[in-house]
């Protein structure tokens, strides 16, 4: 059996006071979310709970909502 694999990307350029961030696609789990930050180059994953909260719903679109504006 072939399991197909579709990524998804959203890329938005942080101002240091904006902290929702729509997620516009969409996902059956937040796990299958992967928050990434870059910062002078350098990425920086992100962690759910800590960094950031999501808001979605299986098979539906969301937002982020970071806890310290990127």
């Amino acid at each position: 059996m072939t399991v197909s694999v579709n990524r998804s990307r959203v890329q938005y350029t942080g101002n240091g006071s904006t902290t929702a961030f729509a997620v516009n696609f969409n996902a059956i789990t937040k796990a299958e979310i992967v928050v990434t930050v870059t910062t002078a180059g350098v990425d920086s994953i992100k962690t759910l709970g800590t960094h950031y909260t999501l808001t979605t719903a299986p098979f539906a679109t969301g937002t982020v909502t970071f806890i310290i504006s990127p």
